[in-house]
């Protein structure tokens, strides 16, 4: 199960390694620019139906900002994690290549735990965000706004297996501004609803 789940994320990973190889650097940042472009758009179109004022969308620029600087503290101790495994990698890569031996288990469970710890912390920082977030919109925003974000968005464009209509006014909300409010581009959108 552990091998079967690595091999997934390797396949996964390979698969946009090889994609992005057929491209030059100059098409790549083209084709990033306009990925950003379309998700730009995609989050206006969830965003605008809530009508932000201005005093509203500052209430929640505090929160994005802490959310983002305790994102950059995750990625270095991520960074930092990575590189003292990279020893170990270099070993077990270095003994395949030369002897064809298959790599230990133990340093694959070590890869798949490193996965599992990135995971959990990055999920416990997004859940006391949304939690902060959440209550901040019930506390700014009117009943109409906080039915409308948890309205604008369709769960399933999401999660296939989600259904909007089993699914309470709380959880759309919840998955909502995980998936759109916390986007790292809706925070120079919601910046930009701060200054109008």
């Amino acid at each position: 199960m552990i091998t079967r789940s690595l091999t997934v994320f390797v396949a996964l990973l390979g698969l946009f390694v090889v994609s992005s190889a057929q491209l030059t650097d100059a098409q790549r940042a083209e084709s990033d620019l306009i990925l950003k472009k379309i998700r730009q758009m995609e989050l206006y179109n969830e965003l605008l139906p809530v009508m932000f004022k201005p005093d509203e969308a500052k209430a929640f620029l505090p929160i994005l900002e802490r959310h983002r600087a305790e994102v950059r503290k995750i990625e270095r101790s991520e960074h930092t994690m990575l590189r003292e495994f990279e020893v170990k990698l270099d070993r077990v890569i270095k003994v395949a290549q030369e002897t064809g031996k298959v790599p230990d288990t133990e340093v694959l469970l070590h890869a798949l735990n490193l996965f599992r710890t990135f995971d959990m912390k990055r999920k416990a920082l997004v859940d006391d965000t949304a939690e902060e977030l959440i209550r901040t919109m019930r506390q700014t925003l009117n009943e109409g706004q906080v039915r409308s974000a948890a309205g604008a968005f369709n769960p399933m464009a999401f999660d296939p297996s989600l259904d909007p209509e089993k699914m309470t006014e709380d959880e759309k909300l919840s998955l909502w501004v995980k998936v759109v409010l916390m986007d790292h581009l809706s925070y120079e959108i919601m910046l930009g609803f701060s200054r109008k």
